[in-house]
């Protein structure tokens, strides 16, 4: 059982001339090769430190003797394959491998006749290794690889690895009693200690009474409304445990954090949890509201009073502890996480700051964060949704072989999803992110490959300045952050795939859409090895760009896409977008996109303005909130009209064999493909259905 659960090294074996006759000719894309200019580690740029961890050994790694700093593979086996729920990322270092000599991936269920492509791994020629993952694969089931290389058919290798499975064996569960857990003469419950362990064969679950009786009768952790001001560890929930399960509590009012992961706990579920009021405040924090708002959450004022930064629902940092001792593999899925005690600024102000709703710095990697709702209130927005520490680094978050899939995220001043630094082999797909300032931030991808696809952003008007006058003018954000100013942690490979950018319609005064401003921005410095194909990109405003990426550290190649607004190369003339979606454009005769749902795959969304605290130095000021939420929300799917229908390009592992060929173009650019089931996002998204 561990086997499905633990990272393993798979067993290689490599085969002879007969293995390569056996595969037919490889389906490669034209981006295949495209690794010019990517360069050398350490070899551009000088060393900066901090990060916000100067004790580190290293301002780029904590591991100062990593792998990949010193041009060597990322492990010592020639393959090494990861595997998450729906995921295996692939390591492969062939002595005759290189950038001119692609490689070739074929898979099958173990025991099935029919192979299916994977889209090529990547070759990153800083440490001569081929890397790329498999996606969308089912839970708990083998799969049969095949690699090869297309220039040298006699190097092969192949190699059977199975996926985690859904279902953890539970060999002991502690069900927590029912009501506020409180100690005799107590009013407030102090931290909640989980400190015993299971084993990968059997897990200990801490579960909650009864769930779905009276919510009076749940387990709930209530530490109080007031903010104590308390040092780290005054948490609802403190894991010191391993081979645990923590599932169906009521968490509120949290000191510090709702739930703290303390190393070198690894092999953590956190599930169905309700994560509310966490988070706690300086002392120094500006003049707060009257003590009667504030211990009741300030409801209905506009006054901001931040938080400690990065505090969190979810939370662990490992910045001083030993590589050995850091905590591995968590998984955080199906939970309610919001309305933290306090709010970030807007950028009207700075860099949003406050609480988010996971944290995870420098918390090892092969992590899962799935179908959660992330949401929050005026005046408690978070910082970031999704996220850690340490973006300019070959570490960050979620470091590697990582998925981060079918959450709902809102209520977010900065980004909504935050993956940054090494993102290798991390897989972020099926994400409904609206009331968000950016979408995904991916700056920088050090190491890579990253793959973002089929997610939906929404609204962003007001997250930016929602004082300023007319938003019309104001900044809308963008649905992808990319880029790096510092040199020597760029040249990742990104694929960003069949991404839907909604635009809702003006409301109000406004004469624009609601949604971002951009599709890719260079807003974390230059840009390299970014592929883009089969994305539905819009800008609020059709003459802004939906595009702009600078191209001086590595080829970026963007093509295929469906558009309305400009495709901006900054000091560079590049052949990409040879195959812009017809009807793409940057004027209003640009074709217009059009669902099948209509309309209402948006929320309908109102201008409120909030004026309890006009001479307050810090203000939610106007908001736009949903006033009903989508009737067809998950329904992206274009009418025949529409700009992107039928325009995508085959990509293997990412669409159905067979499709968009001379004679059968069926591959839409987007999200949500023609005669797929509508999308789902959430706490109950793809549960069996009765």
């Amino acid at each position: 059982m561990s086997a499905l659960w633990l990272p393993t090294l798979a067993a290689l074996t490599l085969s002879s001339h007969a293995l390569a006759q056996q595969l037919p000719p490889p389906s490669i894309p034209d981006f295949a090769a495209n690794n010019a200019g990517v360069p050398e580690p350490g070899t551009l740029g000088p060393a900066k430190p901090s990060y916000g961890y100067v004790t580190a050994p290293d301002a780029y790694s904590d591991d100062k003797d990593m792998r990949f700093r010193h041009g060597l593979s990322s492990y010592q086996a020639e393959l090494t394959t990861v595997p998450t729920f729906q995921s295996i990322g692939i390591y492969w270092a062939p002595p005759a491998g290189g950038s001119n000599m692609p490689s070739r991936v074929k898979y099958r269920k173990q025991g099935d006749q029919a192979w299916k492509d994977g889209l090529p791994l990547w070759f990153d020629p800083r440490n001569k290794e081929y890397r790329g993952s498999l996606v969308m694969l089912d839970a708990g089931t083998s799969y049969e690889i095949q690699l090869s290389l297309l220039n040298q058919p006699d190097i092969t290798a192949t190699t059977t690895q199975a996926t985690w499975t859904d279902q953890f064996p539970v060999g002991r569960t502690i069900t927590l009693p029912p009501g506020v857990i409180l100690r005799p003469g107590e009013t407030t419950s102090r931290p909640y200690v989980i400190d015993q362990s299971g084993t990968a064969d059997a897990y200990v679950r801490y579960v909650s009474a009864p769930f779905d009786a009276d919510p009076s009768q749940r387990s709930t952790i209530d530490m109080g409304a007031a903010d104590a001001h308390l040092d780290n560890g005054n948490s609802c929930v403190v894991v010191n445990a391993s081979y645990v399960i923590i599932s169906k509590l009521m968490l509120k009012n949290c000191q510090r954090h709702g739930i703290e992961i303390s190393s070198p706990s690894h092999d953590v579920i956190i599930e169905e949890n309700d994560i509310s009021g966490f988070g706690s405040a300086s002392t120094t924090t500006e003049t707060p509201p009257p003590l009667s708002n504030q211990a009741s959450g300030y409801p209905g004022t506009n006054k901001i009073v931040f938080g400690k930064e990065y505090e969190a629902g979810v939370y662990c940092e490992n910045m001083r502890i030993d590589l050995d001792k850091r905590v591995q593999r968590v998984v955080i899925q199906r939970n309610k996480i919001h309305d933290p005690r306090y709010g970030s600024y807007s950028w009207t102000y700075g860099h949003p700051n406050s609480a988010q709703a996971i944290t995870l710095s420098h918390c090892g990697s092969n992590h899962v964060v799935r179908y959660n709702e992330i949401y929050s209130t005026p005046g408690h927005y978070f910082n970031d949704g999704i996220g850690g520490l340490s973006n300019f680094s070959f570490e960050g978050f979620p470091n590697a072989d990582s998925d981060i899939n079918g959450n709902d995220v809102s209520g977010v001043y900065d980004d909504a999803i935050e993956s940054e630094g090494a993102n290798r082999n991390v897989r972020i797909w099926g994400n409904y992110l609206h009331h968000v300032y950016d979408g995904i931030a991916m700056a920088t991808v050090s190491q890579g490959p990253v793959y973002a696809f089929r997610n939906v952003l929404a609204d962003t008007v007001g997250m930016t300045n929602p004082n300023g006058v007319n938003q019309d003018n104001e900044g809308h954000g963008t649905f992808f952050k990319l880029g790096s100013d510092q040199p020597i942690v760029n040249g990742g490979r990104a694929y960003i795939f069949h991404n839907t950018n909604l635009q809702p319609p003006p409301v109000a005064s406004l004469q624009y859409g609601l949604g971002s401003a951009g599709f890719l921005s260079n807003a974390g410095g230059n840009t390299c090895n970014i592929v883009s194909r089969n994305n539905l990109m819009t800008s609020s405003k059709v003459w802004q760009s939906v595009v702009k990426v600078y191209s001086n550290c590595g080829s970026n190649d963007i093509d295929y896409d469906a558009y309305r607004g400009r495709i901006e190369f900054v000091q560079d003339v590049q052949g990409a977008e040879a195959h812009p979606a017809a009807g793409s454009g940057d004027t209003s005769d640009a074709r217009a996109v059009a669902f099948v749902a209509g309309t209402k795959v948006w929320p309908t969304i109102a201008l409120f303005e909030y004026n309890d605290y006009p001479d307050a130095p810090y203000k939610t000021g106007k908001v736009f909130l949903t006033t009903a939420a989508p009737t067809n929300q998950g329904n992206y799917q274009l009418k025949p009209a529409s700009l992107g229908y039928g325009t995508g390009t085959y990509l293997p592992n990412f669409n159905e064999a067979g499709q968009a060929t001379a004679t059968d173009t069926t591959i839409d650019a987007g999200a949500h493909q023609r005669g797929a089931p509508a999308m789902e996002f959430g706490v109950n998204a793809y549960k069996p259905k009765p």
